[in-house]
C-alpha cells in the first residue's frame, strides 16, 4: 500500500518536498486510515484482538492497529488470489481516492527566501513584490493585495491587515503554485504499471508493460537548516579555509 500510495503521489505531483510527500502518503494509507476505512466497511465488529502482549517484549496491539490490519490484509489477500493490478485498484479506489489537504501540509518558515533560491534555480529575474490594491489604510482594518512578479510574469498573489503579512502570503503562494503542479490523470504513468499483470509474484518472468520515465524536475530547494548537521556552524569557516588551502 505505501508503494502504491507513493508512486502515484509522486508521479501526480512531481515537485512535492520529500518531507510533505512522505507525510501525504501517511495521510492516504496510514495506520488512522487504514482504522477508518475499516469501520466504514463494516469490520469493527468483526475484529478479534487481544491488547495483552503475548511476551514481554511485544508492545500491546491496540484496536485501532487491529483495525488498521484489515484493509491491509485485504490488499495481500487481493494481490496473491487475483493481480498486481487488482490490488493496486483497490487501494486506488479506497484510499488514493480521497482529497488530502497537500496545502495544509505545506510550511514554510521564511517563504521570501525560498522562493528567491527556486527562482535563481530556475535562472529567472529576481522576484519583486507589488502593491496591488489597497483599503482603509488609516482606518482600523486595512486590507493590502499584494502580488510577487519575476519579470513580467506575476508568480503569486496574497492579501494582509499589513504589507508584510500580504508579501510573506503571496511568497507562499507562488510557492503553493510550484509545489503543487498536478500532472494531468491522461499523461500519469506509475512504475507498478511495467509488472506482469497475470496471478503470481510480479518477479517473476513474463512480459513487460510500456513505461515511459517523466521527465527530471528540479532538485528540492533546501533552506533554513534546523542546525542538525554533524559539522558545527563555528567550525565551517574554517573547514572551508582549510579546504581552500589543501586546494592552493
Amino acid at each position: 500500500m505505501g508503494i502504491f500510495a507513493s508512486e502515484f503521489i509522486f508521479a501526480a505531483y512531481p515537485y512535492l518536498p520529500t518531507r510533505v510527500l512522505k507525510a501525504a502518503v501517511t495521510a492516504h494509507v496510514g495506520a488512522l486510515s487504514c482504522a477508518s476505512v475499516a469501520q466504514e466497511m463494516g469490520a469493527t465488529p468483526l475484529v478479534r484482538w487481544s491488547r495483552v502482549p503475548r511476551t514481554t517484549t511485544r508492545p500491546a496491539v491496540m484496536h485501532s492497529n487491529a483495525l488498521a490490519s484489515v484493509p491491509r490484509a485485504l490488499t495481500a489477500l487481493i494481490y496473491q488470489k487475483c493481480s498486481l493490478p487488482s490490488a493496486r485498484q483497490f487501494v486506488h479506489s479506497y484510499f488514493l481516492s480521497r482529497e488530502v489537504d497537500l496545502r495544509g501540509m505545506i510550511k514554510f518558515f521564511d517563504p521570501k527566501k525560498a522562493l528567491l533560491e527556486m527562482v535563481l534555480k530556475l535562472r529567472r529575474e529576481r522576484p519583486k513584490s507589488r502593491l496591488l490594491k489597497e483599503t482603509g489604510r488609516f482606518s482600523n482594518s486595512p486590507v493590502f493585495v499584494v502580488g510577487i512578479f519575476s519579470g513580467a510574469d506575476q508568480l503569486g498573489e496574497g492579501f494582509g491587515s499589513s504589507l508584510k503579512m500580504a508579501e510573506f502570503r503571496a511568497a507562499e503562494d507562488a510557492l503553493h503554485r510550484v509545489y503543487l503542479t498536478r500532472t494531468p490523470n491522461h499523461i500519469l504513468q506509475i512504475p507498478t504499471s511495467t509488472f506482469p499483470l497475470g496471478l503470481g509474484d510480479v518477479f517473476r518472468q513474463g512480459p513487460e508493460n510500456t513505461y515511459t520515465a517523466p521527465a527530471l524536475t528540479m532538485a528540492e530547494i533546501m533552506y533554513a537548516s534546523s542546525g542538525k548537521s554533524s559539522v558545527s556552524s563555528a567550525r565551517r569557516p574554517a573547514l572551508a579555509a582549510a579546504s581552500a588551502a589543501g586546494q592552493a
